[in-house]
């Protein structure tokens, strides 16, 4: 190494130990003899050309360096550098802090007159931050787990005091500045690992009158044929729900009218099971015909499924139930011989990753906001926002918050920057003008989000609503 790069590798270094701040960056460039704008253009040219950075790389390694280094657990700039910049040594750093960090607030968990919003104030944290840590770092010992889940009985208590309704719960997740998918992961935490429930207990632990008495009722007055098969199959309506209702939901009723609307909703239960049972049968001949398909084409089992839209374990169910013949014994023979085919998505655990985002929020400065676009470009970077996920192992209700936050990408187009920088856009009444959008691309540019219309929107908003952290810009800009 020559002289000169041993000198920039030192001024990167020095610019890294004092976290960029501005006031101790001019002493350094003092130091070296150079102004702070060529001691700037110093690092970021070592970054680019040394560590191969992108200047949207550097950018984001700068920003997200601070809060690592700082351990701050409430800014999910600590995983982005965990995840994209750190070392396997950093890693293992941080993964000590981590296990240092929660076996210290254990101790102080236990402690007989603790309490814990006067903790998580003084520490600048919330459950939300918690429990985030907890998910993401999995090598945390069961026991200190358990305790840090424990804490979340209160979320758990005021679900269940409210019959776990959607609106409720809303409600209240409003009231304590976090959004509704982080309080039912903190409800999920506590039901799963303290009262070792199963994945659906929220559904289960619902009141007949929040799940079955309002369908009862639709069904009741209706007369559709179609309408009443969709509501029975999709509300999972059964003959005791039926029983339940007349006896219990309408007591206000006579003996004589509780039997006559008894026979009444079983009349209609009847006409869907014959209903479900030729929807089923008319399934069983679609998937008899798909076997002989895949047996006379020149495509692997895999492929076949794939394109006609038919999951392989439907068509091997199906198979199975086949009587032995032959053509069973054939096609089981086909099957065997074809190469075997990993069906994990390579992107799985990206996506269940980005389901706890969603479902947690971000929380910068002890404040909770929805996980937005720019958030998915920034910490999903090889992520494709337009991908097939929905084949994918992940939790329908998580497919279903994915969805929500990706499908607008459908329909995005990219924004011409120019013209955008020479006119203004007002929002809510503030007016954005060619200073502001410049600062607004420039984030964008920077952390390597893509310019779409919908993605600048959101931009726009978060800078107006001071949740787009451009003050770096700013400082280099003056």
């Amino acid at each position: 190494m020559n002289a000169i790069a041993e000198q920039r590798l030192r001024i990167f270094n020095d610019a890294k130990s004092v976290l960029w701040e501005r006031e101790k960056l001019k002493a350094l460039a003092e130091k070296y003899g150079y102004s702070l704008k060529r001691f700037n253009d110093i690092c970021r040219a070592y970054a680019e050309n040394t560590l191969g950075f992108s200047r949207g790389d550097y950018g984001n390694f700068k920003r997200c360096y601070r809060h690592f280094v700082l351990f701050h657990l409430n800014t999910y700039e600590v995983y982005i550098y965990y995840d994209k910049f750190a070392s396997s040594q950093e890693k293992e750093e941080f993964h000590q802090k981590v296990k240092a960090f929660f076996g210290k607030i254990i101790q102080e968990f236990k402690a007989p007159n603790f309490d814990k919003q006067i903790w998580l104030q003084e520490n600048n944290l919330t459950d939300c931050d918690l429990y985030k840590v907890v998910s993401i770092f999995g090598n945390l010992e069961p026991a200190v787990v358990n305790v840090v889940y424990n804490t979340f009985k209160f979320y758990y208590d005021y679900a269940e005091s409210v019959n776990f309704e959607k609106t409720a719960i809303l409600a209240k997740a409003n009231e304590l500045g976090i959004t509704y998918q982080a309080f039912i992961s903190l409800i999920n935490a506590y039901g799963w690992h303290i009262l070792k429930m199963k994945d659906d207990f929220i559904n289960k632990r619902r009141s007949p009158r929040g799940r079955y008495v309002d369908v009862l009722d639709k069904i009741r007055v209706s007369d559709n044929p179609d309408e009443i098969h969709k509501l029975f199959i999709l509300n999972n309506i059964k003959k005791g729900h039926i029983i339940e209702y007349v006896y219990i939901h309408n007591k206000d009723l006579s003996r004589q009218q509780q039997l006559q609307l008894e026979k009444q909703l079983l009349q209609k239960y009847a006409i869907y099971l014959e209903m479900a049972k030729k929807q089923n049968n008319k399934k069983t001949n679609t998937l008899d015909r798909f076997v002989k398909e895949y047996f006379n084409s020149n495509k692997t089992l895999y492929d076949f499924c794939e394109d006609n839209d038919i999951k392989r374990e439907s068509f091997l169910k199906l198979l199975s139930k086949m009587p032995d013949s032959d053509f069973k014994s054939l096609v089981r023979e086909r099957i065997r011989k074809e190469p075997p085919v990993s069906i994990e998505y390579k992107n799985e655990d990206d996506f269940r990753m980005l389901a706890l985002y969603i479902r947690s929020g971000i929380t910068v400065d002890n404040e909770t906001r929805e996980f937005d676009l720019i958030d998915f470009f920034m910490l999903f970077p090889n992520l494709n926002p337009l991908i097939n996920f929905h084949k994918m192992d992940i939790d329908p209700l998580d497919k279903t918050n994915i969805s929500l936050l990706l499908d607008p990408m459908k329909f995005a187009s990219y924004i011409n920057k120019t013209s955008i920088m020479k006119g203004s856009i007002t929002i809510g009444g503030v007016t954005l003008k060619e200073k502001e959008l410049s600062l607004i691309i420039r984030f964008l540019e920077d952390n390597n989000v893509p310019l779409y219309d919908r993605v600048f929107m959101i931009a726009c908003k978060r800078y107006i609503n001071h949740t787009l952290d451009v003050s770096y810009l700013q400082a280099e800009l003056v």
